[in-house]
């Protein structure tokens, strides 16, 4: 199989090779008892097609590979063609052709139904991929779907998503890409129902935790805590090594005031993993928000301890400083925690806050456009657009503001600050 790939490679960049695999494929045809002129003209055809493709500056004229797929009556390589060259309704119609005749031809009906949706009828689409390869296109939709979401383009990655649920309605993972797309943008009954929906047809057990996780994170966004208590424990259950879960539901606990069961369930974290500096780092906040701040230093003093290249023990201890009302020595924490891991958006978030309660201003701002442009961002940050458009508002620059505030209307049209921002 290999030969047969680099004697095709090699067919692209030189003209000799080329020649040799056109004799294999006559040959072979003639061995096989095939009709060879039709099949040299396809071959023919297909090799100047793939050839134009990776080189668009080639010098072989699209008349030519025409010509071949119509001396060996090849309405797909028309298709192809067709499509290549832009012209959508010859490609169609001519794919249309091909799945008259061959109903479960995956590539074409995969083809007739990428045109449809281009050219806006989803129906068809739908019914046309369903024919062909539904896991397969589901997947790819999804994939495609995710990629639209880590840009910003929310509307796109839900209606690819919808896409592959349609296509394949019982598919997994096309599910839980439309559960995350329809979180990130709100829209928490839709993205409750397409997780519960995961849940039942996934079999893989880390998978099944995941989705049980995320259905506790949207719970306990919309105040259901029964629900996302019951949800994080299902997770720890079916997945036992991995701690988020545990970690997730620790915060529920400290951030709704449940601290016996806060403090319980952080020693048993701790005591199955006594160097987990998630956990560490969640008791420190459980004591900070009761207010017992030397002793959320000292967990957060101890992170540093265990791991002295981790920046979260140093984002902590700043964060805690900003809340407490010392800026300067939080901007001293935060600057060590962005050196070490530039990646964490939310540390830079944190950083500008710093600055701007020390009135560094041009340096609040350069950390909020920072934490935007960050290498681990994946979608729009609203919190540091809010806190980006108070910075703006507070030095006057008020063209700059009313345009952040805008962005962030456009992605959260309920915030109710941006819209007090706009009708002032």
């Amino acid at each position: 199989m290999r030969f047969w790939q680099q004697l095709v490679r090699d067919s692209m960049t030189n003209r000799k090779w080329l020649g040799l695999v056109i004799i294999i494929m006559v040959v072979g045809a003639a061995i096989s008892g095939g009709f060879i002129t039709p099949i040299l003209w396809r071959n023919y055809g297909y090799i100047y097609l793939i050839r134009t493709i990776l080189d668009p500056n080639s010098a072989i004229p699209q008349a030519r590979i025409q010509r071949a797929f119509e001396r060996s009556n090849d309405r797909r390589g028309l298709a192809h063609l067709a499509a290549f060259s832009g012209d959508q309704s010859k490609a169609l119609d001519y794919f249309k052709d091909v799945v008259v005749d061959q109903p479960n031809d995956v590539v074409s009906n995969y083809y007739l139904g990428e045109l449809y949706f281009g050219m806006g009828d989803y129906e068809k689409a739908i019914e046309t991929w369903r024919r062909a390869d539904p896991i397969n296109i589901a997947q790819l939709l999804s994939h495609t779907a995710s990629e639209e979401l880590a840009m910003g383009d929310m509307e796109n990655a839900r209606t690819l998503s919808e896409l592959a649920i349609a296509v394949a309605p019982d598919y997994a993972p096309a599910l839980y890409q439309a559960g995350k797309v329809y979180a990130s943008i709100g829209q928490d009954e839709a993205a409750i129902s397409a997780y519960i929906r995961f849940t039942i047809h996934e079999q893989d057990r880390a998978m099944l935790a995941n989705g049980y996780r995320n259905l506790g994170d949207l719970y306990k966004r919309r105040g259901e805590l029964d629900k996302a208590i019951a949800a994080y424990q299902l997770a720890m259950g079916l997945d036992p090594a991995n701690m988020d879960s545990a970690i997730s539901l620790l915060r529920l606990y400290i951030y709704n005031q449940m601290y016996n069961e806060a403090e319980k369930l952080g020693g048993n974290i701790l005591d199955a993993e006594p160097e987990f500096i998630t956990g560490i780092i969640a008791m420190g906040e459980l004591y900070q928000i009761q207010g017992d701040l030397e002793r959320a230093r000292s967990w957060y003093q101890k992170v540093r301890e265990i791991d002295p290249h981790s920046g979260a023990g140093e984002a902590s201890l700043g964060i805690l400083e900003v809340e407490t009302g010392n800026p300067s020595v939080a901007i001293e924490h935060l600057t060590v925690a962005v050196e070490l891991e530039p990646e964490m958006r939310s540390w830079w978030r944190w950083l500008g806050i710093a600055c701007r309660k020390a009135g560094k201003f041009e340096q609040a701002i350069d950390s909020f456009n920072q934490a935007l442009s960050s290498p681990g961002y994946e979608a729009p940050d609203v919190e540091t657009l809010v806190e980006l458009a108070r910075t703006y508002d507070q030095i006057g620059m008020e063209d700059l503001a009313l345009n952040t505030w805008q962005e962030v209307l456009r992605l959260d049209p309920d915030n109710p600050e941006a819209l007090k921002a706009r009708e002032q």
